[in-house]
């Protein structure tokens, strides 16, 4: 992320969350879809 260098660690990424779910719930959905769901399917 920084830098497309490196991934935000797990802590990073739950702090990144809770902070979307306050603004905006689809949004932190999105997010989860996006980062976790895609990375994980595309490793498949």
């Amino acid at each position: 992320w920084v830098h497309e260098l490196r991934d935000p660690t797990a802590e990073t990424v739950v702090e990144i969350l809770k902070a979307l779910e306050g603004i905006n719930p689809a949004a932190a959905e999105a997010f989860i879809k996006l980062y976790l769901v895609d990375t994980l399917e595309k490793k498949e």
